[in-house]
């Protein structure tokens, strides 16, 4: 954040006229609000990190939960054979999820699959 451009003419006026009263309670705003935007911009750049991070195992969690319903799939249904609702397999890859979910120790928000 940089100050608007009447307090910079201000400030600089200031500068000019050697105000050290006015020069000095412009400069304490100024670096306060540097201070101020070098937080926030460290704030979001932490919260963008948590959020990339958890984005990346929820990828890792939701991939092996398909690989392990693929698996599934393949093994009871296509070669023995089995019958198998779609609604039951959809459970499956749910509770595939949950379990994987909690092996890593994070909890999924509850999501809306189609059956």
């Amino acid at each position: 954040m940089l100050l608007i451009p009447e307090q910079t003419s201000i400030l600089n006026d200031a500068k000019i006229l050697q105000h050290k009263e006015l020069s000095d309670r412009f400069a304490n705003v100024k670096s306060n609000l540097e201070f101020v935007a070098k937080e926030e911009r460290a704030k979001k750049t932490r919260r963008e990190k948590e959020e990339q991070s958890d984005w990346i195992l929820k990828t890792k969690i939701r991939e092996k939960a398909f690989a392990a319903g693929t698996d599934f799939v393949n093994d009871l249904v296509l070669e023995k054979g089995e019958v198998h609702k779609a609604i039951a397999l959809a459970d499956h890859h749910r509770m595939l999820l949950q379990n994987l979910a909690l092996n890593q120790m994070i909890f999924l928000p509850t999501e809306t699959m189609c059956s």
